[in-house]
């Protein structure tokens, strides 16, 4: 039985000792773990790869202002990726959400606070479709079960990426500075992932009814609701009538003039909206304009 012991000891250390690393470098923060001061400093110089949507469940768990944004990457690329907090407004939103994530991700970030004043949500055309995705609802799960946080393949995924990262040279380049490769992507966004967005696009039959809760919750609860759509480039806007969505385009248009709260569409055919100086890609403005856009547009949002 002894030796039994000293055998199970053995073979379990490493697990320990890998588990208990894992606790230490807590590569999303989660606010029930330990903070380690020299940990913290590496984890600000590294440059890797998270998982968008856990880190963003585990940010929900530990709101610091009283205006918050909701959204996809366009509305994710005012504040910058990992950003969570810009002059004094919390980022909520994160790369390739789709509509039942962001909403997931209001609900979820209202049960953990209770000093929100005002959320806004950037919703586009192509989150009126009815596909949905179960990846956001499983890293809230994750979030707020430290067990299930803790070993995480993502949690550990990252964890090793940290560590890989203390040995390589962080300095990343913008592969969209080159000209040529940006006229690649650029026709890459329009026929590969708009493809893959409008095709086979259906309506969304929830989609009124669960904005229309959630405003009214939110009034209930003196919280303000502002929805908007960020802007996006002619060329992904005229897809819309390539691929013979109209209708279905007007009647997201009326739904979302429907509520009782502000809307600002911002995704219309307009000269800022045609020039692609204006844009990394059809989905996204350029680093330098998205800071000028949202600096003139955050007054018109925020009032």
């Amino acid at each position: 039985m002894k030796k039994f012991i000293q055998h199970l000891i053995l073979f379990s250390a490493p697990l320990m000792l890998i588990l208990l690393l894992i606790v230490l470098i807590n590569p999303y923060n989660h606010p029930s773990l330990p903070s380690v001061d020299f940990i913290t400093k590496i984890k600000k110089k590294s440059e890797y790869d998270r998982d968008e949507r856990l880190s963003m469940a585990v940010h929900c768990l530990k709101a610091s202002e009283r205006i918050m944004f909701f959204g996809d990457s366009r509305t994710n690329q005012f504040f910058g990726r990992f950003t969570y907090v810009k002059d004094s407004v919390e980022n909520r939103a994160f790369g390739g959400a789709v509509f039942n994530e962001i909403m997931e991700t209001v609900w979820h970030s209202l049960s953990n606070t209770d000093s929100l004043d005002h959320i806004l949500i950037g919703i586009s055309f192509n989150h009126y479709s009815d596909d949905q995705l179960p990846l956001m609802q499983s890293a809230i799960e994750s979030s707020n079960s430290l067990m299930k946080y803790i070993t995480s393949r993502h949690q550990i995924k990252t964890s090793i990426t940290i560590l890989n990262s203390l040995t390589k040279d962080n300095i990343v380049k913008n592969p969209l500075d080159d000209p040529e490769f940006k006229a690649k992507f650029w026709k890459h966004q329009l026929e590969v992932l708009a493809r893959q967005f409008y095709e086979n696009m259906e309506a969304n039959k929830s989609f009124q009814k669960e904005l229309r809760e959630l405003i009214a919750y939110c009034s209930a609860n003196n919280i303000k609701v502002t929805l908007f759509s960020p802007p996006t480039h002619t060329d992904l806007q005229n897809l819309i009538n390539v691929y013979e969505l109209n209708d279905m385009f007007e009647e997201f248009n009326s739904i979302m003039n429907s509520f009782d709260c502000k809307y600002v569409n911002y995704d219309i055919a307009t000269p800022f909206n045609e020039n692609k100086e204006n844009f990394n890609d059809p989905f996204h403005l350029s680093p330098e304009t998205r800071i000028s856009f949202y600096n003139s547009i955050a007054s018109e949002l925020l009032e």
